[in-house]
């Protein structure tokens, strides 16, 4: 039973590698693809030179870089 006027003890979890593992596997998809694409994006662009809608298929650098 508690006095009056304090609160409950609680707990506080801090986060351990569980959570450190979950958040790097997660933020590392994204980076991976980039830099996997990159070295055959000429080629893709190549492979798709025909089709009317290149831009849409072939990822390629954003257009305010151009």
């Amino acid at each position: 039973m508690t006095q009056l006027g304090s609160a409950p003890a609680t707990q506080r979890k801090s986060p351990g590698r569980r959570h450190g593992i979950s958040l790097v596997s997660m933020s590392c998809p994204p980076v991976l693809g980039a830099v996997l694409l990159a070295p055959i994006q000429p080629q893709m662009l190549a492979a798709f030179a025909n089709t009317s809608a290149v831009e849409a298929l072939v990822p390629s650098r954003s257009p305010h870089l151009r």
